[in-house]
This record gives structure tokens, C-alpha cells and sequence, in this order.
């Protein structure tokens, strides 16, 4: 019998969910085999959509002690043939921001919940992301090879106005919010 790692409590699931939009979407893995046990190992699986106020009645009927499906733990077990992807409930959590004047507030095309707001200095060669009550400032580093690089407390690119288009492209701009969002150490609610 493969063990399982108790990873979070239902009370604390239930207050990351809570403190998530509440026209949130979660991704949610449905059990397809007749024998699927999650709590065991992984099972062929569909992944589906769900709700807010939907998944908070799963974590409601789900046991005490959530464990990750063995070997994924990003995968919590609400049931033996049902599971949430931990990223979706914590790239859906609010943070109140007032940006001041000049930031980009960049927002993830698959997820209008998932944000950063970033502003590129040319002249001071500075980068800032700011969320909530998080800001910090790099030094940008041109001319180093890089599209973008965040290393060694410092921005890395091939220059700022190649880095102001990577981060407004459309294509591109989940990679920049990640990154922002690494920078500022954003602590995840699960």
C-alpha cells in the first residue's frame, strides 16, 4: 500500500477557498476507472471546471484531513475519485492593489484572477512588480542574452524595450506574471 502525505486540513482548505473570487474557476480531476482511488495513486482521469460555492460544498463533504494523491502533490483528494489542482485555488486568491500611476497591470489571459503589475524604468534601468502590499525594484541588466532572466536578485534581458514587449504580448504574458509574482515571494494559501 502506497502512503500518503497528510498535506493540509479541511478548515484551512476551506478558508483558501473562501478567501478566492467569487467567480472563480478550479480545476478538478473526476475518477473514470471503476476502481479509481486517488488516495492510492493517480487514475485515469477527466479534468473538469468547477465553482466556487460548488467546490466549497466538496471540501464540506470531504474528510477532515486532506492528503495528496501519492507521488502529485499538487493533486488534493476530496474523494476516492476526485481531486482539486492546489494551483487553481491559489492562483484565484484576491489581493487588494492600488497601483500607482505608470504600472502595467498584467493579467494572465487564462485566468483574469492570476495578476501583476509591472513598470519598466528605461532610463534608471529598474523593473518594479507590485501585488497587494508587496513591491520590490530590480536593476535591469541589458544586453545579457537573455528575453528575461530573473537571477541573483537582478532582471536579466536583451533590453528594456524588448522586455516592455515580451511583457504586453498576449502570448507571453503568463510567463512575466509567474516570474513577477516569484519576485514579490507570494506565499501560497495551499
Amino acid at each position: 500500500m502506497v502512503s500518503t502525505t497528510t498535506l493540509i486540513s479541511k478548515s484551512k482548505l476551506l478558508q483558501a477557498v473562501t478567501s478566492a473570487y467569487n467567480d472563480s474557476f478550479f480545476l478538478l480531476g473526476y475518477g473514470l476507472e471503476d476502481g479509481c482511488d486517488f488516495t492510492q495513486g493517480l487514475c485515469n482521469n477527466l479534468s473538469v471546471k468547477c465553482s466556487k460555492a460548488e467546490l466549497l460544498d466538496m471540501i464540506r463533504n470531504a474528510p477532515d484531513e486532506i492528503v495528496s494523491v501519492p507521488g502529485h502533490s499538487d493533486y488534493l483528494v476530496l474523494s476516492k475519485k476526485l481531486y482539486v489542482f492546489k494551483g487553481s485555488i491559489n492562483d484565484n486568491q484576491i489581493f487588494h492593489t492600488k497601483a500607482p500611476e505608470g504600472y502595467y497591470h498584467s493579467v494572465c489571459k487564462y485566468n483574469r484572477h492570476l495578476e501583476v503589475y509591472i513598470k519598466i524604468d528605461k532610463e534608471a534601468k529598474t523593473i518594479s512588480f507590485l501585488l497587494g502590499d508587496k513591491e520590490k525594484t530590480l536593476e535591469l541588466v541589458e544586453h545579457s542574452g537573455f528575453v528575461y532572466k530573473f537571477a541573483r536578485g537582478k532582471m536579466y534581458c536583451q533590453s528594456a524595450e524588448d522586455l516592455e514587449k515580451f511583457m504586453k504580448d498576449d502570448f507571453w504574458n503568463p510567463a512575466m506574471i509567474v516570474v513577477g509574482r516569484r519576485v514579490l515571494k507570494i506565499a501560497l494559501a495551499v
